[in-house]
């Protein structure tokens, strides 16, 4: 967003928003309405309104003043911070639509229709928040992507793994490391490994090779 486009959309924000104008239905697709349905105490808060929701305190990170609840923006990527914290919710609003910030998601709706008609959910991925569907779809083509190199590696490395005093890392379903160890034996299909860390620290297990690979020092 430019520097004018972004000043234009402050400014928006705080008239619009702040001041109470109420904009005609038919200008609708022109703006996005932003509502905070976070609760600021252990009282629960209807989005958007004074009472027991957390203002919003900065737009792209300027602080606004007064701070709301509500607030409607141009369309466009914008990040929003409730409270004191500058950040927190980026996301791309689009003209016509109502975005309801709550705890790690945002309920999306058209602002013609009633809130609880949600149309989209964004939730957060690499920084900010997208279409579920979306970060679930590129999550999955990342595993699977994890899982054809990690084969590949496994292929090349297991006379290694499977050598005594290999360092070697258990790989979870999702490729992440959660236990360490050094192979003390081998048999045709498994591997003996004392495990140094994780939930099996302390202990010396056989398991099937498949999901260990080379770490550290070999």
């Amino acid at each position: 967003m430019s520097a004018t486009r972004q000043a234009i959309a402050l400014a928006a924000a705080i008239c619009l928003g702040g001041c109470g104008t109420t904009i005609p239905p038919e200008k609708y697709k022109d703006y996005a309405f932003i509502l905070s349905g976070v609760a600021d105490g252990s009282y629960p808060c209807t989005p958007g309104n004074n009472i027991n929701c957390a203002f919003i305190g900065y737009i792209d990170g300027q602080v606004q003043l007064p701070a709301s609840p509500r607030f409607v923006l141009l369309p466009g990527v914008h990040t929003i911070g409730l409270g004191k914290s500058p950040g927190g919710y980026t996301f791309n609003a689009e003209g016509g639509h109502r975005y309801i910030l709550l705890k790690g998601k945002i309920l999306v709706s058209m602002k013609d229709q009633p809130e609880s008609n949600t149309i989209e959910e964004l939730v957060p991925f690499d920084g900010k928040f997208i279409p579920a569907q979306l970060a679930q779809r590129t999550s999955a083509q990342r595993n699977a992507q994890k899982a054809s190199s990690f084969a590949a590696r496994q292929v090349m490395d297991m006379p290694r793994i499977r050598r005594i005093g290999a360092e070697v890392c258990h790989a979870t379903r999702s490729f992440e490391t959660d236990e360490h160890g050094f192979v003390e034996a081998n048999t045709d299909n498994k591997i003996k490994i004392s495990v140094d860390s994780g939930a099996e620290s302390g202990k010396t297990i056989w398991d099937l090779p498949d999901q260990w690979y080379l770490c550290g020092r070999n």
